[in-house]
């Protein structure tokens, strides 16, 4: 059992939470609706929707499963370019390495995870732009990327939205 804040009412005061206990089960659900929300595969409102429906019994566990489904299946084919490098997110314009944040893995991911996570240089992102500009990107390869390198490279690059339709929230 856990415990998790929710909020009671609109504002921002600590009376309008209220603390819930939470089961094994459910802190597993709120922790892979956070993966997803990281992984760029549901919007953070989304989540926070199915979460209060969740706890409120207003949803079943099927409808529950379908909206998550649905929701994977429509992130991942939002496609994109990349267009250049945030060169805000390096403090140095050279080899070294540096750490711009590493990709939320799922539970069951059994991969292991090497020394450097979560560290790349100005360089290589430069040429891995290089690499892959001009081609179409969507959602699920990005992850595959930010998989293999161990790194959530996904935030280095400025990203031409091709999808028409889809909104974007910053962070």
């Amino acid at each position: 059992m856990g415990l998790f804040d929710f909020l009671n009412d609109l504002g921002e005061s600590k009376s309008n939470f209220k603390t819930i206990k939470t089961s094994e089960k459910e802190e597993l659900l709120i922790e892979y609706l956070e993966i997803l929300v990281s992984r760029g595969l549901m919007m953070g409102d989304f989540e926070s929707e199915l979460i209060n429906l969740h706890f409120n019994k207003k949803i079943n566990e099927v409808a529950l499963n379908e909206n998550i489904k649905k929701s994977i299946i429509a992130h991942e084919a939002i496609e994109y370019k990349l267009v250049s490098v945030d060169e805000d997110m390096f403090k140095k314009k050279d080899n070294t390495k540096e750490y711009i944040g590493a990709i939320d893995r799922f539970p069951n991911d059994k991969t292991k995870l090497n020394s450097e996570r979560g560290k790349i240089s100005y360089n290589f992102a430069v040429c891995l732009l290089e690499f892959l500009k001009g081609r179409i990107m969507n959602v699920k390869m990005m992850n595959n990327l930010c998989d293999v390198l161990d790194c959530n490279v996904k935030i280095i690059f400025n990203k031409e939205i091709l999808t028409e339709g889809v909104t974007v929230s910053k962070g």
